[in-house]
């Protein structure tokens, strides 16, 4: 089996773009964030230990295969997310050992720029996002 990565989609009208800086984290051309899911995974850990995001919510949001979220659970997943990429931004440490076995191990301030890339797509798509698991 490959890897297994968490991808979220903005459903934007032709010609728009998320408007983001270029990172190995975002599939431009088609307006896709995929992020590997070991990475995710420490990230919803970590988010639900801090009392960020609930578990119910969080896994909600990353697969939604199609359904559509209420307006509610995308601001409180926003929130959640934008105050977790804040604390990473300024704690380089916890995210390097948290994913010390990971193929890549990354710092927090990457770990922010994933959640930042996902706070994108639900800013810009709202309701309207996608997110699914995929290898």
């Amino acid at each position: 089996m490959g890897r297994m990565y968490q991808v979220f989609e903005a459903k934007l009208p032709k010609g728009q773009t998320l408007e983001l800086l270029p990172s190995p984290w975002l599939v431009s051309e088609e307006n896709l964030i995929s992020i590997p899911l070991e990475h995710w995974d420490v990230l919803r850990e970590v988010a639900i230990r801090k009392n960020l995001v609930s578990n119910e919510l969080w896994e909600r949001l990353s697969t939604l295969d199609g359904e559509r979220p209420e307006p509610i659970e995308v601001r409180m997943f926003v929130t959640g997310l934008k105050v977790l990429m804040s604390q990473l931004r300024s704690d380089m440490a916890t995210m390097l050992m948290l994913t010390k076995d990971c193929p890549e191990p990354m710092p927090g301030s990457e770990h922010a720029r994933m959640l930042e890339a996902v706070v994108r797509v639900f800013e810009k798509s709202g309701s309207e996002a996608d997110s699914w698991i995929d290898s």
